[in-house]
């Protein structure tokens, strides 16, 4: 995969990331939907870079994301 490919995707879920904990701080759960799909691209940049060491950690974020949308939405 080209860099300035990789920089640029990096940016963005960076950028997806601090978003979804921006809104879920506004108390939305649209955050943590935000959170999720943004997990779709950290998985694909961490198989494109064969960093599969990173799998473990996606897997407790993911888990961590779909926890708190299903208690977010329970409370409402």
């Amino acid at each position: 995969m080209n860099n300035n490919w990789l920089w640029l995707s990096d940016l963005v879920m960076s950028g997806l990331g601090l978003f979804s904990m921006f809104v879920v701080g506004k108390k939305s759960k649209l955050g943590w939907v935000l959170g999720l799909v943004n997990q779709v691209f950290w998985i694909n940049h961490i198989v494109q870079t064969r960093s599969m060491g990173m799998i473990p950690f996606e897997i407790g974020i993911i888990l961590i994301y779909v926890k708190n949308l299903v208690e977010w939405t329970k409370k409402k």
